[in-house]
């Protein structure tokens, strides 16, 4: 009694009066501290909601504290192109498929480091960054300026008079070709070639002449693209004057190779000759096709009557060739 009357937990003085009488001290104890454990216990589960958030958010707070930071993607750096002068990813380059107009190459823009024309001169208008251009715009505007140009076109519109002497002096070139000119729009054309105002002679012999190529190849370009009057002597004049061209061409020039039309059945084209072996005459009859060849012993007559006579018998036999090629004789 002594005991109960110092606690004030009344479900602990029932959980004691429970208990034998003749429980030791040590007993009663031991269920008094097993009591305020576990009511302890029950405290800490019940405890208020906003307390129990607080620990949370602080735990979550402790733990991020520690967490490593995500690393950032990996991307290919930006670089300055070389081909467009911007920035932009590998391979996805806006001049990829573009045609300088400063230069005419493809694959890069105006005034950028792959230019070849960025430190070249134009010497028609003294500015850097452009090469010479001598365009159809530009063969448009120097006709309607050319005089003479207008009165070739006039007349070729019109037709050539029917005397020389009534053509204008400097018509007078043209005389000779005046069937073949034609007119295409404010040009005159000399078959495929467009001829080419007075004021723009300079240029564009300047234009076939920039590969340094000699006066064959100059030729060459100029027969498929441009004509004037006396357009060979002023290529050859170009060309003399250039003192690379006299360093480095060649002293004996290679003429251009003359290829035959291919022949299409034995004897068709046939190529013939003499020749002379232990002082007696030959004439040798060879097919261009096959390589046959056909030897006729002459005898020493190698007259042109005799000669007539040869190919007489040699036509009975394989029939007369389309084309006969030979030296000129003798």
């Amino acid at each position: 009694m002594i005991i109960l009357m110092g606690i004030r937990d009344e479900e602990l003085i029932q959980k004691l009066i429970c208990l034998p009488s003749h429980s030791p001290l040590q007993d009663m104890v031991k269920t008094c501290k097993s009591f305020e454990a576990t009511k302890s216990a029950t405290s800490d589960i019940h405890a208020i909601p906003n307390q129990l958030c607080a620990v949370s958010a602080y735990q979550k707070k402790k733990k991020g504290q520690y967490r490593p930071n995500p690393s950032p993607p990996i991307s290919t750096p930006r670089v300055s192109c070389q081909f467009c002068a911007r920035r932009h990813d590998s391979g996805k380059c806006p001049a990829a498929n573009s045609i300088c107009n400063n230069c005419g190459r493809h694959s890069h823009w105006a005034r950028t480091s792959k230019c070849p024309a960025t430190s070249i001169q134009c010497r028609f208008c003294n500015r850097m960054g452009h090469y010479e251009k001598c365009g159809l715009q530009d063969l448009r505007v120097a006709a309607r300026v050319d005089p003479s140009y207008t009165r070739l076109l006039d007349c070729v519109s019109s037709g050539f008079p029917s005397n020389r002497n009534d053509l204008h002096s400097t018509l007078l070139p043209f005389w000779k070709i005046r069937d073949n000119l034609s007119i295409d729009g404010e040009l005159v054309l000399y078959g495929a070639r467009v001829v080419v105002p007075a004021v723009l002679h300079r240029r564009t012999l300047s234009r076939l002449h920039d590969s340094h190529r000699g006066v064959e190849s100059m030729m060459r370009r100029a027969k498929q693209t441009v004509f004037w009057p006396g357009i060979d002597s002023d290529i050859t004049s170009t060309v003399h004057a250039c003192e690379s061209c006299q360093m480095f061409q060649p002293s004996q020039q290679q003429e251009p190779l003359m290829c035959d039309d291919n022949s299409t059945w034995p004897f068709e084209s046939a190529s013939d000759d003499f020749f002379t072996i232990s002082g007696k005459s030959f004439l040798v009859i060879a097919d261009r096709l096959s390589g046959w060849p056909v030897l006729v012993p002459c005898k020493g007559d190698t007259t042109a009557l005799n000669t007539i006579r040869f190919f007489c018998r040699y036509f009975r036999e394989v029939g007369v060739p389309l084309r006969l090629q030979t030296d000129g004789g003798p």
